[in-house]
C-alpha cells in the first residue's frame, strides 16, 4: 500500500506536503514539521551517575 492510499483511508485531510522524512512519506499541508530535538530535553535528574549530558 502506498503512502498516498494510506493516508487517504485513515485521515482525509484536503492537502499534503513531503514530510522530509523518507519513512514517513506526507503530512497534512497544514501540519507544521518540527526537529524533535526542538521538542524535548534531557531530565539530566534521570541519567545515570557516569553519564554525561550533551
Amino acid at each position: 500500500m502506498n503512502t498516498e492510499h494510506a493516508a487517504s483511508l485513515c485521515c482525509p485531510y484536503p492537502a499534503y506536503k513531503p514530510s522530509g522524512v523518507s519513512w514517513l512519506g506526507d503530512a497534512p499541508e497544514h501540519w507544521e514539521t518540527r526537529r524533535l530535538k526542538h521538542w524535548a530535553g534531557i531530565n539530566e535528574a534521570m541519567l545515570p551517575e557516569h553519564a554525561e549530558p550533551g
